[in-house]
């Protein structure tokens, strides 16, 4: 029996990961797109309160999405439920889905670095902004460095 095959799109942040997401959608109208949250890693010198903030929305999403807590479990949820020629999606690193019984075709795009760093800053910059101002005090890493 073959594997079935599934696209995973490796979104590197500010690299037009969204537009590469949405062609590969409009090309395959008949796949489903499953998300995965954001990277458990946070950014070097962030608060305790800020990496609880990113565990709770990590939590949130796997929950909104699968109904399950980890990743682990989340990874079991989508080779349980994906179809032949589904996507796969997020912020994730090569060779993180768990997916047994699929062959995994790896799609990304890379971006000039001082485009990529110059996005990333102007992006972090009204991130940091927008931000109520209880939140711009217990706020480190590269939003608050964005915002100096």
């Amino acid at each position: 029996m073959s594997k079935k095959r599934l696209f995973v799109i490796i979104r590197i942040p500010k690299s037009g990961s969204n537009t590469l997401r949405r062609i590969i959608g409009a090309a395959l109208p008949q796949a489903e797109i499953h998300s995965m949250p954001n990277p458990s890693k946070p950014d070097g010198g962030v608060s305790l309160v800020e990496k609880m903030r990113v565990a709770r929305g990590r939590i949130r999403r796997r929950w909104r999405n699968y109904n399950v807590l980890t990743d682990d479990q989340a990874w079991s949820k989508v080779a349980e439920i994906a179809k032949d020629g589904d996507i796969v999606q997020g912020h994730i690193g090569y060779g993180d889905p768990q997916l047994p019984g699929f062959d995994l075709d790896y799609v990304t795009i890379i971006r000039d670095p001082v485009q990529r760093l110059m996005s990333e800053y102007f992006y972090s910059r009204r991130g940091f902004e927008k931000r109520a101002f209880f939140r711009k005090i217990y706020n480190r890493g590269r939003l608050r460095a964005a915002a100096s």
